[in-house]
This record gives structure tokens, sequence and C-alpha cells, in this order.
């Protein structure tokens, strides 16, 4: 194992093998409710940076800003009516 690099220059080869260990013991459930509570942080995280770049802006703009976040422009305004140019 002296030749093994992690794969983040914070994270010892020892840490990186116990996590992959976790991780292969972990069942598909397991694996899917981990990958939905990180999900719903990475959700959060975006919300609170748009709601401190855009302080003034409603929930409903806030929610648009979101959702432009994971789509392109024609799909937003396709569906939502809603021009991430123009605001």
């Amino acid at each position: 194992m002296s030749e093994y690099r992690p794969q983040s220059v914070d994270t010892t080869a020892i840490a990186e093998q116990l996590q992959f260990e976790v991780w292969r013991n972990m069942s598909v459930a397991e694996k899917l409710e981990l990958f939905g509570e990180l999900c719903e942080s990475v959700r959060h995280l975006t919300e609170m940076g748009l709601r401190t770049r855009h302080p003034d802006a409603s929930d409903e703009e806030i929610r648009m800003r979101l959702f432009s976040t994971w789509l392109d422009r024609d799909t937003m305004v396709r569906c939502y009516g809603w021009d991430p140019r123009e605001h």
C-alpha cells in the first residue's frame, strides 16, 4: 500500500481504505439513503448561497434560480416561463 495515493490530499491512505470498506459493507438501501441525504445537503447549500447573493429575492425567485442551476436556459423558459438571463 506504500504506492497507493488517496484521492484527496487531506486524507490518509488508511482512512480512505476504511471509508471504502464501510461503503462496500453498506446495503443498496443504505447507499441510496446516503446519496439522498447528500443531494439534499447540496440543494440546501445552493439555496443558502442564492439567498446570500439575492437577499431581496422572493421564495419563488429563489426556487427558479435553484432550478436554473440544474436546467439549461431553454428548458427553464419552456417549462417555467422564467429566463435566468432576465433576472
